[in-house]
C-alpha cells in the first residue's frame, strides 16, 4: 500500500512537472539524468496504479505481476498471462523520459 501511495504521488509530481499550465505560470523544466521512470519497479507501479483506474483492484490482481522490460527508452509492461484463464493481458507502453502513456491496449 505504501509503495501505491509512493507511485501515485511520483506520478502526481511527474504530471505537475511536465503537464502544460493553464494558469499563465511558467513552467520550470527538470529532466531526470535517468528520466522520471528509471527502473523497472517505477514502470510497474505506474502500470498498477493506472490499469487500477480502469478495471478496479480484482481485475487489476488477476494479472499481477506485471512485468515491465525497457526497449529503446520505452518501458513495455505487460501482465501475467495464466494457461487455466481465459482472456488476455493489458500492455502499456510508458516513455521513460517523461513518463508519457505512448501506448496502450488490453487483450479480449
Amino acid at each position: 500500500m505504501i509503495a501505491r501511495r509512493f507511485a501515485l504521488r511520483l506520478l502526481a509530481a511527474t504530471l505537475m512537472l511536465v503537464g502544460p499550465s493553464k494558469s499563465g505560470m511558467t513552467n520550470f523544466e527538470y529532466d531526470p539524468p535517468d528520466g522520471f521512470v528509471p527502473d523497472a519497479e517505477t514502470a510497474e507501479k505506474m502500470a498498477e496504479i493506472l490499469l487500477i483506474r480502469m478495471f478496479g483492484e480484482t481485475n487489476t490482481e488477476r494479472e499481477m505481476p506485471l512485468r515491465a522490460t525497457l526497449k529503446d527508452g520505452v518501458w513495455i509492461v505487460k501482465g501475467t498471462e495464466y494457461p487455466i484463464r481465459l482472456g488476455g493481458v493489458a500492455e502499456m507502453h510508458i516513455s521513460k523520459r517523461d513518463a508519457r502513456i505512448l501506448y496502450f491496449k488490453h487483450e479480449a
